[in-house]
């Protein structure tokens, strides 16, 4: 991968890590801080992300290559895609039975990621075939507001940046693969 796409990739990682080390050293005694750890902040947080990525067509896109064409909002995958997200968080997370409701949560996180690396497009697109800056921060974000969510369900007890990692390394194969499989 060439130096400018891992400085145009690394970009938002290291916006949210700022962000997030200002908070946590700053502002850690805030209650409006500490709300965003909340579970349930974190699910209607997830659940407006989601619904900006439809909105938005972020959540789903089909932009490859130099075609950087938008796709109706109301097209029919990313209805399915974003709906079904939001069907499974929102059953996953109000459902009494905890250990199902956690189960749905990461059956609708391996459904996203799957999503992210065998159908969404976006990130190799324009003439230098780099990821759409829109199309990655979502990406970024969703992903770790997932993994956040079932992290604080589950009651583990590490620091929320090292949810950063995984995401990193997700989104970091899927540009590098997506970029090689522009080559052919």
């Amino acid at each position: 991968m060439e130096l400018h796409r891992l400085a145009y990739t690394l970009f938002p990682f290291l916006v949210i890590l700022a962000a997030g080390l200002y908070l946590s050293k700053n502002h850690a005694d805030k209650k409006w801080v500490q709300s965003l750890s909340k579970p349930n902040t974190l699910f209607w947080i997830l659940i407006g992300w989601t619904f900006w990525g439809f909105v938005t067509n972020s959540d789903y896109t089909n932009q490859a290559g130099c075609m950087v064409q938008s796709e109706p909002i109301f097209s029919t995958p990313n209805m399915l895609f974003s709906g079904t997200a939001l069907l499974l968080l929102a059953v996953g997370f109000f459902l009494p039975f905890r250990k199902i409701g956690i189960a749905l949560l990461i059956v609708e996180l391996v459904i996203w990621v799957y999503k992210l690396w065998w159908i969404k497009r976006g990130y190799a697109v324009g003439f230098a075939g780099v990821p759409s800056l829109g199309v990655l921060c979502f990406d970024i974000v969703a992903l770790a507001l997932r993994l956040m969510l079932i992290k604080q369900l589950l009651g583990f007890r590490f620091r929320a940046l090292w949810v950063l990692i995984p995401v990193c390394v997700i989104v970091l194969l899927k540009i590098w693969f997506s970029s090689f499989n522009m080559l052919f």
